[in-house]
């Protein structure tokens, strides 16, 4: 089925859902967990297992694109750039020009059953009065069935998300398991005060009182880590995900631990079950010295002309003109060496993220209370 032609084309024709995926995965039970199940082991486990099939779901669309059917385009989650220069590559012109006049490819497509949050307008980054891909729950729908909107298979509309909100999409399903329906509905009612949403802060979302946050070297399975690259490279390539990556650890090995990540290339050895940090910075310096995107234009006109400035380079290379940047070249090896010299600016964020299951606990014993009261 082609996408269809029509400069009025509606993204919400509805289509069929994707088949790539294990559709045992994502079926979810009624009912939750019994509270003496929920143990930091289990937890992960479920939370890696989530995690890993969207990962996979993505990587399987994105590498149809060039070949695959014309539909795998109409369903399922993608990095906006990602999804711009997929609807290039098909000759999509309909499309991508419906999208960037919405400015859809700048601050996000919601999924269905979700809505953009609006804010001021900021000339440095809220530039169409909306808060970039911050999607909530639209009044009316149920948790459970807008958790469902945004998984493999069970998924009829594209929608845009950055790499931390897959981890949190991660994170909700695995909630979802542990609570069930009755009370993840209950809790994340979009007429409550925590509802569910999706934003790339995740203090913007109703994830955030599951959450732990700690300062540690050492990786666990499960474990939500961040690794940046040089800030040049968000100087040479304005329009570009590869800046920085959301990832999640799937071997606490000390020596080597390996992750994965919506967006990260899967590793070359098919018995590893990630990448280590030295491929990351391989990616980065991949990325980094590619020619930049020409797609400058991914904003309506009238928004691109307001901000069609480049970032200021840091201090030492201001005087390189734009043609030089475009054809500086960096290693691995170099990046390595910033991690260690900068570790504030480049490589592993210190602080590390996971869902806690005594806080999960917490959570079902104070709702349990208050439905018995």
């Amino acid at each position: 089925m082609a996408l269809p032609a029509s400069s009025n084309f509606d993204p919400q024709i509805p289509v069929a859902a994707s088949s790539d995926s294990d559709p045992q995965v994502f079926a979810f039970q009624d009912i939750g967990w019994d509270i003496k199940q929920i143990t930091d082991e289990k937890v992960q486990e479920a939370f890696v297992k989530y995690f890993t099939a969207f990962v996979l779901d993505e990587e399987r669309r994105t590498n149809a694109v060039a070949t695959g059917p014309l539909e795998v385009l109409s369903k399922g989650h993608w990095y906006d750039n990602t999804y711009a220069q997929a609807l290039k590559q098909r000759e999509q012109t309909d499309r991508y020009e419906w999208l960037r006049k919405k400015g859809s490819l700048y601050h996000g497509f919601a999924p269905e059953g979700f809505h953009l949050v609006p804010c001021p307008k900021d000339p440095n980054l809220f530039r169409t009065g909306f808060r970039l891909a911050n999607y909530v729950l639209n009044k009316g729908v149920a948790p459970s069935t807008g958790l469902e909107t945004l998984l493999p298979l069970k998924n009829d509309r594209f929608y845009f998300i950055d790499c931390q909100e897959a981890v949190e999409i991660a994170w909700y399903s695995t909630i979802r398991e542990i609570f069930g329906r009755t009370a993840f509905n209950t809790h994340f009612n979009a007429d409550g005060d925590k509802p569910l949403s999706l934003d790339p802060n995740i203090s913007m979302t109703a994830l955030l009182p599951f959450i732990k946050a700690e300062i540690t070297e050492q990786p666990r399975v499960g474990d939500n880590w961040h690794f940046a690259n040089i800030p040049l490279y968000r100087v040479k390539h304005t329009v570009s995900n590869g800046g920085g990556w959301h990832v999640v650890c799937v071997d606490a090995t000390p020596s080597a631990p390996q992750f994965i990540g919506f967006g990260l290339p899967s590793p070359k050895d098919k018995s590893q079950k990630g990448v280590a940090e030295k491929d990351i910075y391989e990616i980065f310096a991949r990325g980094f010295n590619e020619k930049p995107s020409q797609l400058k234009d991914q904003v309506s006109d009238e928004v691109f002309k307001q901000s069609a400035t480049l970032p200021l380079p840091p201090p030492g290379l201001a005087h390189m003109s734009l043609a030089q940047l475009e054809s500086m070249q960096i290693s691995a090896e170099q990046i390595a060496d910033a991690a260690r010299t900068n570790p504030e600016l480049v490589g592993s964020c210190p602080e590390k993220r996971r869902l806690s299951a005594t806080k999960i606990k917490a959570h079902l014993l104070t709702m349990s209370l208050s439905t018995s009261q």
